[in-house]
């Protein structure tokens, strides 16, 4: 399926990286330098004399190293055997992600990472290549996956000579339960529960349509369960769009619109994408930008509007040469609603300068808050600069 390959990619990528010695930088969605197993040298040194060498003369791990993958991987049978003549082993943490780290030398068929992906294809493994490695990807249980990196280090020029690469973990990417937490957290609604053995959730922020967007797949346990699901949302007041592989609900007293996909039928898989047809307040964008949540804003029938303040001719640039700058447009807010926010600014630690602007002192360095009213239209405009 579609959705799994870029997954595993995706996993690949955040693992994959080339620094002084072999790591993996197994962590959040967070971008990182892309990387590869090519730095012989740093490997060679860093499991050779690390670890203990010893022969493969049979065609199983031995028992040392199966220890390590039950304790690391919770199972010693989930790493497929490939003959060598001696491995190392070593294990490895990287950001709180645990992962076998093996090397095997005395490699006498320049044909090993053909051979080996189809021994890992027969043991139920799905292999790709989204990079200079190879990633291979199995669903352990309702909630885990395991992950098998490797590639061919060259050197001396002969079979022989090359070392095969393995970074082995297992990571947890599907949840057994709703996501109602998050659903909240993002915009202070929840949805009907959608009925599956086990879910995997990721979301983003589409600033072109100012919305958080969360997306699910589900792998539903009763029969019929994309078409079950209508019954739920239609009993919580949604109305339902049916366009055949999808239906979009949409209700007048929640803010959610739900598009739901009949992903693979012959799985039980469906894909689930929320939106928010308005905006709440945004305390998030404000953290990324000045590394502190100024306070919100949360009244009945307001609107919102986040969008970049063109700099580019200066207007200011007695503040900041940044040539964009983010604003937030709240509207239908009355004076009293624009009284009570100021207030609570100030008692947030933001002073007012002369200049009708407010300052605070963050991790050292300061920051300077518009805050600006308008009567006629019943809006605020709020924009920080750091």
């Amino acid at each position: 399926m579609k959705k799994r390959i870029m997954f595993f990619a995706l996993v690949f990528l955040l693992l994959s990286s080339c620094n002084s010695n072999i790591t993996s930088d197994v962590s959040s969605i967070i971008d990182k330098p892309p990387i590869t197993t090519s730095d012989v040298t740093s490997i060679s040194n860093s499991l050779l004399d690390s670890s203990v060498e010893s022969s493969v003369e049979t065609n199983d791990w031995n028992t040392e190293i199966k220890n390590v993958f039950k304790t690391v991987l919770e199972d010693e049978s989930l790493v497929p055997y490939i003959k060598a003549d001696y491995y190392t082993f070593d294990v490895k943490q990287d950001q709180g992600i645990d992962f076998v780290d093996i090397l095997l030398s005395g490699i006498h068929t320049e044909t090993i990472i053909e051979d080996y992906t189809e021994i890992l294809e027969s043991n139920g493994y799905y292999v790709s290549q989204p990079s200079l490695d190879y990633l291979a990807s199995k669903e352990v249980d309702v909630e885990d996956n395991c992950y098998i990196q490797f590639n061919l280090i060259e050197q001396n020029g002969t079979s022989s000579g090359n070392f095969l690469h393995l970074m082995a973990y297992r990571v947890q990417e599907r949840t057994t339960i709703w996501p109602d937490d998050l659903l909240y957290t993002m915009y202070f609604e929840t949805l009907p529960k959608f009925p599956a053995k086990s879910y995997e959730m990721s979301y983003y922020f589409d600033s072109t349509n100012v919305t958080y967007v969360l997306t699910c797949y589900a792998y539903y346990t009763e029969e019929n369960g994309y078409e079950l699901y209508k019954d739920s949302l239609t009993n919580s007041g949604f109305d339902i769009l049916d366009s055949g592989d999808y239906y979009k609900a949409t209700s007048e007293t929640s803010n959610l619109d739900v598009m739901v996909y009949d992903y693979d039928s012959l799985n039980n898989l469906v894909y689930l994408k929320v939106t928010c047809n308005r905006l709440h307040f945004p305390g998030f964008m404000f953290k990324l930008l000045i590394e502190e949540e100024i306070p919100t804003i949360e009244v009945s029938g307001c609107e919102y509007d986040y969008f970049f303040f063109d700099n580019n001719e200066g207007l200011l640039n007695d503040y900041t040469l940044e040539p964009y700058v983010p604003v937030l447009y709240i509207y239908n807010v009355g004076s009293e609603y624009y009284l009570d926010y100021l207030n609570r600014l100030i008692e947030n630690g933001w002073k007012e300068d002369t200049d009708g602007t407010y300052k605070k002192t963050i991790n050292d360095k300061e920051h300077t808050l518009f805050l600006v009213y308008s009567e006629t239209y019943e809006s605020m405009a709020i924009f920080v600069i750091k």
